[in-house]
């Protein structure tokens, strides 16, 4: 592996165009190559750069503070519906 550290990443999503993960914590940070192995066979294989991020939530009046920028999903037995997030 050319002193690389090898990290397993579980699959959470996949379609013929894309295949959605999630990088496990630990993984280090900068140029990566993604393996997908299928049964012991890489089956596809490609190269993408891992970056530090943070989450964070996003105020509705953008300077911090306040009312998040949101949306709820609001559902019942027939029916649902997205809503704003307003607080009073």
């Amino acid at each position: 592996m050319n002193g690389k550290r090898k990290v397993n990443a579980r699959i959470k999503a996949l379609s013929v165009a894309s295949i959605r993960n999630t990088i496990p914590p630990g993984a280090a940070l900068g140029a990566a190559m993604i393996n997908v192995v299928n049964e012991g066979q890489v089956v596809a294989e490609g190269s993408v750069r891992i970056e530090a991020v943070a989450p964070g939530i996003f105020t509705a009046n953008a300077d911090g503070r306040g009312g998040p920028a949101a949306v709820a999903l609001v559902r019942n037995l027939w029916e649902q519906d997205w809503v704003s997030v307003r607080f009073i």
